[in-house]
Order: structure tokens, then C-alpha cells, then sequence
């Protein structure tokens, strides 16, 4: 028995240093998460936005194009109870913030966990120490790599032979992701099929309802705090529009009307249906590319020094 547990130490030990050298390397990887958490702590005392959203807002909202600094956390499928508890640990932090930016997309009140890729929750307790998991933290929560093997793997396999093509800005904005499926066929609308536009069209009554309390907590805690809050979504591609289902928009515009009303710091800026937004601008049907994104950014701060950072919010909803 001795030798049984020598023998599975001696073997267990090389093991371990492996997996151990394996985290700690994924850990040196330039992720968006990573960046903006040192942008974050770098600048707290000079940001005055803070934006949180879905990749949407990731690859839609360039802070570079912002008057005013901003901190944009967007992160692929984070919905609003992810970025709710983001708003929680980052907010106390930044002492000089005026206003907070979050995303409502078109069905992003339907949405439930299942739409949220366990790599941003392991990505958000281990570079924000923000648990977003609903749920308990476990311990292997803290490991990068049992999340998802395939990303993570591709991921230390480009960082090792320095062939990622991503290109972070200071910001943590990844400045080079133009190629997408719009890209593949040369931004063409001919080319470009209904069935290739993927819209997932969420409903859930049971999310829906659970989504609009915790936005309502979201609006309050800013007012709580004097916060100004606007409710943003990017332009979408007018083929995606098309196919979004239409009660879907109008619970989602009703919510928007109804708190609009109802609290004096919230504004609310829906640019979806913008025609300006032709198909070059995007990097699949609601997504923008990064030249998208800067024009979208600087409609938004345009929109943001006119309108929130003044003494007559106004608003914008989807017609």
C-alpha cells in the first residue's frame, strides 16, 4: 500500500506542475477582461463612464471615440444580472463616475443563463473576482481551462506561437475584428442568406420577468448613488431587424417607456433601426466591425454630451 501511494504521488506530481504551468500561463494571455481591469485600475479617478453589456457592446462601443473616459466591460453574452453584479464591484471603485451605460438589446429581457457561456463567468471571478455564475462559487471556478478546453487551448496555442489576430486598443476594444460572415462574401447583400443571419429570438415569460426586476434594481441602485443611467443597443443590421420577431420589441419597448417614466436620471437611446448603418459597417447581422463601431461611438457620445450630460435627457426608441 506504501509503495501504491508513492508510486501515485511520484506520477501525480508531474502532473500537477503541468496543469499548474498551464493556468498560470493562460493567465499572461492579453485578454479583453484583463486589459480593461488594469485600464480600470490605471485610470478609476478619471473615468466618468462605466459601460456594460454583451458583445454587442464588445465589439459595438469603441471608448476611444468617447469625449469623456469610459471603462466599457461588455463581454460576449453577459446579460443584465452578469452586469448588474459588475456594476456592484466596479462602481465603488470609481470615485469621479457620472454616468453608467448598459445595454438592452432586442431580447435581452427573454434571456436566461443557459445564454451565457461559462468562459465569461470564469473570465469575470478570475480578473474582476465578480461572481456571475448564479450560484455558489466552487472551487474550480477559479481554473480557466476545464471551462472550456477547445477556447482555451486555441487561445494558449496563439499566444505561445504569436498568431493571434487580435489587436487590443488601451482600452481592451479589439481594433482588428473585421472578419466575420458579412466580410466572407465582401459585404454583399445578394450573397447574404436569410438563413445565415442568426437571430435567436429568446423568449422565456420566466426570464422576462426576472430580467425586469433586476433592471429595475440596476436603475435604482444608480439613482441611489446620483448616477445618470442610459439604456443603449448598437444598430443592427436592417436584414436581422427584419427577422426579429416583433412582440418581442414591443414587450422589450414597453419596459423601456414604462421606466422612462418612471425614473427622472434614466435616458434611453435605441439606434437599431439606424439607416446610416449599411452593410460594411458590420461584422455579422448584429454585430458591428471595428469601423462600424466608431461610427456608432461617436453617435452615442454625440448623443451623450448633448443629452445626458446636460439638463434635458431625451429619448430614442425603435420606431
Amino acid at each position: 500500500m506504501k509503495k501504491f501511494i508513492t508510486g501515485c504521488i511520484i506520477f501525480l506530481i508531474p502532473v500537477i506542475a503541468i496543469y499548474a504551468a498551464v493556468e498560470y500561463s493562460l493567465r499572461q494571455i492579453p485578454y479583453a477582461v484583463k486589459i480593461k481591469k488594469e485600464f480600470a485600475m490605471n485610470n478609476r479617478e478619471d473615468i466618468k463612464i462605466l459601460a456594460l453589456g454583451s458583445s454587442h457592446f464588445e465589439r459595438g462601443l469603441n471608448p476611444q471615440f468617447m469625449d469623456s473616459l469610459t471603462l466599457n466591460l461588455g463581454n460576449s453574452g453577459q446579460r443584465i444580472i452578469e452586469n448588474y453584479r459588475l456594476l456592484l464591484k466596479f462602481e465603488p471603485l470609481l470615485p469621479n463616475l457620472k454616468l453608467v451605460i448598459v445595454e438592452l438589446s432586442y431580447d435581452w429581457l427573454e434571456r436566461n443563463k443557459s445564454m451565457t457561456s461559462p468562459v465569461v463567468d470564469n473570465l469575470n471571478l478570475v480578473f474582476y473576482d465578480v461572481n456571475t455564475f448564479e450560484r455558489d462559487v466552487k472551487p474550480q471556478d477559479y481554473l480557466l481551462f476545464p471551462s472550456n478546453p477547445d477556447f482555451f487551448s486555441n487561445r494558449l496555442s496563439e499566444h505561445i506561437f504569436n498568431e493571434s489576430a487580435l489587436k487590443f486598443n488601451k482600452f481592451g476594444f479589439d481594433t482588428n475584428r473585421f472578419y466575420g460572415s458579412y466580410e466572407a462574401v465582401q459585404h454583399q447583400d445578394s450573397l447574404i442568406k436569410d438563413e445565415d443571419i442568426y437571430v435567436e429570438n429568446a423568449t422565456d415569460p420566466v426570464a422576462f420577468s426576472k430580467n425586469v426586476k433586476i433592471l429595475n434594481k440596476f436603475i435604482e441602485y444608480c439613482e441611489k448613488r446620483k448616477l445618470k443611467i442610459l439604456i443603449y443597443s448598437t444598430p443592427t443590421h436592417y436584414r436581422y431587424n427584419r427577422l426579429r420577431d416583433k412582440q418581442i420589441v414591443q414587450r422589450r419597448d414597453s419596459v423601456l417607456q414604462e421606466f422612462k417614466q418612471k425614473y427622472e436620471n434614466l435616458s434611453v437611446y435605441i439606434d437599431e433601426e439606424n439607416p446610416d448603418f449599411v452593410t460594411p459597417f458590420f461584422y455579422n447581422g448584429d454585430h458591428l466591425n471595428p469601423t462600424g463601431a466608431e461610427k456608432a461611438t461617436k453617435l452615442l457620445n454625440e448623443y451623450i454630451e448633448k443629452n445626458i450630460f446636460t439638463k434635458q435627457p431625451s429619448s430614442k426608441l425603435s420606431k
